[in-house]
């Protein structure tokens, strides 16, 4: 509906069509981001006139149910729809999109559609720096939606005792000073170890990473950030492929032993979510010549959690779960000792924790 469409350019072809084949063809789940908000048509035709003219809200809701429509019709099953600024509530003039989704994509995980979706859906982390807060809840009170202009300290942490399942998505564009788009010029992509840190304070912290990936007026990635993605997914291969050791079990208390002393500087805790959060204290202690000592505290695990630890040698290691809700079980428990590839901030975390 309208001219702005991209069989008026010079590149005439189903570009959603092409993507989603891509992702059939690598087995990698589709998701499609559609602002129904904040995006350039309802800027033009709702911004331009005020919220207050009812025929051009009349008019721009028609553009975006024909737009979802289709999108949401013609090109199979959306693992994930991203309603990026939230969804304008009908009650103030939105579009009543709930139908349109249940009816087209009914299994389709929403972030920051909880108006539309309210069980299947995710939440903003509450910045775009790519760090959730140290101790993440999956689930939240109240209303979770956020226009993303100002963090959202609340919204990043969560909440113990609340009744929503919105696991935290955090979000980061791969080029530094929050570049989402290819401006031309100077390359602005992080290192691969900065991408490593942003993974263990986000994937490490019961979030889902979601890495901005620029593409330039070619439609490609430019070539040095194809290199630093490698160079991360290497990264992260290795320092994951090859534990210590590695346990799983049930119980407030879980036991990894070594066949002798070891030395640990990573550690990975999975916490079966099947029914929700169970673990809200933990502590892990390693045992060395039958000292003990605590080297690793939080409140979450939920699906992961990484903990990147000053070097310590250790016979063996004890999870203990000292608050949690029912019977605890663990389905990861594991020790590594690898090169952490840490960003400069933290080698200097790491170094100055020695003198604390």
């Amino acid at each position: 509906m309208g001219d702005y469409d991209v069989k008026n350019t010079e590149y005439q072809t189903d570009i959603v069509a092409e993507f989603t084949k891509a992702c059939k063809e690598f087995n990698i789940k589709a998701g499609v981001y559609y602002s129904t908000g904040c995006n350039g048509y309802q800027s033009h035709i709702a911004y331009k006139n005020g919220w207050d003219d009812k025929t051009a809200l009349e008019h721009y809701n028609k553009v975006l149910e024909t737009q979802i429509r289709e999108l949401w019709s013609n090109y199979g099953e959306w693992y994930e729809i991203w309603f990026d600024g939230g969804t304008r509530p009908v009650e103030q003039g939105g579009l009543d999109i709930a139908p349109i989704l249940k009816e087209l994509q009914p299994n389709a995980i929403t972030f920051q559609g909880e108006r539309v979706n309210p069980i299947n859906n995710t939440r903003w982390v509450g910045n775009e720096r790519g760090y959730a807060p140290f101790d993440c809840y999956s689930t939240i009170s109240g209303e979770s939606q956020s226009d993303g202009v100002v963090e959202n300290d609340s919204l990043a942490n969560g909440d113990r005792l609340g009744k929503y399942w919105r696991p935290a998505e955090t979000d980061v564009p791969m080029w530094a000073k929050n570049k989402w788009f290819f401006t031309g010029g100077k390359n602005w992509c992080e290192s691969s170890d900065k991408l490593l840190d942003i993974y263990y304070n986000s994937v490490g912290h019961n979030s889902n990473l979601l890495l901005g990936v620029v593409v330039d007026r070619n439609g490609l990635v430019p070539e040095k950030d194809v290199q630093v993605l490698t160079e991360l997914g290497d990264k992260i291969k290795e320092n994951f492929a090859n534990p210590i050791a590695k346990t799983s079990g049930t119980g407030n208390l879980l036991e990894l032993e070594f066949d002798c002393p070891k030395a640990v500087n990573q550690i990975v805790l999975r916490e079966d979510i099947s029914a929700g959060h169970n673990v809200h204290n933990f502590e892990i202690i390693a045992i060395f010549g039958g000292k003990s000592k605590k080297i690793a505290c939080a409140k979450v695990i939920g699906n992961k959690r990484i903990f990147r630890l000053k070097k310590v040698i250790a016979d063996k290691l004890i999870l203990k779960i000292t608050d949690s809700d029912d019977i605890v079980k663990i389905t990861d428990f594991s020790a590594y000792n690898v090169d952490l590839h840490l960003s400069f901030a933290n080698k200097l975390k790491l170094f100055f924790k020695k003198f604390i």
